[in-house]
């Protein structure tokens, strides 16, 4: 920051622990990741004082449904207000009725959010880890043709996530999906 201007405090801050990652967002003007560590890198206050200066209004612990994480303390000097939010939830605040897919490493979670709730849940076994090998596999087949050319896990992540944070185009109406 240039002299003379002090740093806005955050009121809000989201974190998501997975197995494989922290994700840590901020909800200001331009709401936001601003940090992503390795899981059991630190805990969650340790990574939370790291990056702010100051306490938070309130701070959203986002979970997989129904797998609120136990045991987490958040002293005061990082969040006056803790909340644990299941994570379809957070995605859908103020967007009314949703479908939200969730993808961890190792697993998935599809979820029907209707008046802020969840109304239905499936959880599967194919994760960001899985998906990261076959996006790979794919993203070689498009080379052009010659010496083989391998995709790193890590690229075909970072595709993976790439396509997976574009806005929606057209959203569908929850009431429009049908079950196979």
């Amino acid at each position: 920051m240039g002299a003379g201007r002090e740093r806005q405090p955050v009121s809000r801050v989201a974190v998501q622990a997975g197995t494989a990652w922290v994700r840590v967002a901020v909800d200001d003007a331009r709401p936001h990741v601003v940090a992503e560590l390795p899981a059991g890198a630190a805990t969650v206050s340790d990574v939370l004082a790291g990056l702010l200066e100051v306490p938070v209004d309130e701070l959203l612990l986002v979970h997989a449904a129904g797998r609120r994480p136990a045991d987490v303390e958040i002293p005061l000097t990082v969040a006056r207000t803790v909340r644990f939010v299941a994570s379809a939830e957070a995605a859908t605040a103020d967007v009314g009725d949703a479908v939200v897919v969730d993808v961890g490493h190792g697993g998935a979670e599809v979820a029907l959010v209707s008046a802020g709730r969840i109304a239905a849940l499936r959880r599967v076994g194919v994760g960001g880890a899985r998906l990261d090998v076959v996006t790979a596999r794919l993203l070689a087949r498009t080379m052009p043709p010659g010496p083989s050319v391998a995709v790193s896990l890590a690229d075909a992540r970072r595709v993976r996530e790439a396509l997976s944070l574009l806005p929606a185009v057209a959203p569908v109406p929850a009431a429009a999906l049908r079950a196979p």
